[in-house]
This record gives C-alpha cells, sequence and structure tokens, in this order.
C-alpha cells in the first residue's frame, strides 16, 4: 500500500458515495463517471434519492460537484498526477481555493503505447518509462 493508493480508494469511495452506485466490475462507475466529466454532465452522476436537486439550489449542487472533481483527481490514471491526501482534506475543507481539473488518460495497449485511434485525440505516444542498459 503507498499513500497514492489510498487517495485512489478514497476517491473511489467519494465518488460511490455522491453517485449511491457501487464501482462493479471494470470498474463501471470510474468509467461513467469520466464520461460524464468529460460532457460536461457531471451533476448526471449525483444520486437524487439521496439528495434531491432542485434548480433552485445551485450552491448545494456546486459543493457536489466540486466534490466529484476531487474524486476524480483522486483516481487518476497516474498516481503522479493524484493529490496527496493533505490536499484532498484542504480542498473539502475550503472551498476558496480553485482546484485542478482531472485529466483522464487513455488507457496503454501492452507495449505501453496509447493506441492511434483513441478517441482522445492523441498520437501514439510511449507514457511507460523505458530503460537503456549500457552493455560495454
Amino acid at each position: 500500500m503507498t499513500l497514492k493508493c489510498d487517495v485512489y480508494s478514497f476517491g473511489v469511495i467519494l465518488l460511490e458515495t455522491l453517485s449511491g452506485r457501487r464501482n462493479g466490475g471494470m470498474q463501471g462507475l470510474l468509467s461513467h463517471a469520466w464520461g460524464l466529466w468529460e460532457t460536461n454532465m457531471i451533476a448526471e452522476l449525483l444520486d437524487t434519492t439521496m439528495v434531491p436537486l432542485s434548480e433552485s439550489e445551485p450552491e448545494l449542487l456546486s459543493k457536489l460537484t466540486r466534490c466529484i472533481q476531487i474524486g476524480l483527481l483522486c483516481v487518476q490514471e497516474t498516481p503522479c498526477d493524484r493529490p496527496t491526501m493533505s490536499s484532498v482534506v484542504s480542498m473539502l475543507t475550503s472551498t476558496a481555493s480553485q482546484i485542478d481539473r482531472p485529466r483522464r488518460r487513455p488507457p496503454l495497449d501492452r507495449e505501453g503505447f496509447v493506441p492511434s485511434d483513441s478517441s482522445h485525440g492523441l498520437e501514439t505516444e510511449l507514457l511507460i518509462p523505458t530503460t537503456t542498459i549500457d552493455l560495454t
């Protein structure tokens, strides 16, 4: 276990709580949350049976959307992109600070490349470090 793993787990629990859904097989909840984030429909993730939202409550909706954004920051694919737990606590307790936009990295193929036909508009690139061995 690492600190970044704990942050990831916290992000999953936060998203599960806000959505009222479990993150089942093949990370269905996380894929759903990322899809909603990328289409700017993140409020659709909220469990309205738990927190009935109306258009007369924009402040509550803004706070809950911020919590989803924090959850997505915690579950970013690359551990170095995730915030520290102390940063997460700061983001949750202070609404005055701006928070980063979460970035979803496309899945890698078996060789560690982003497929060139990915929907993220990236050319094929190597995202894992390579090591060169000098045999001289």
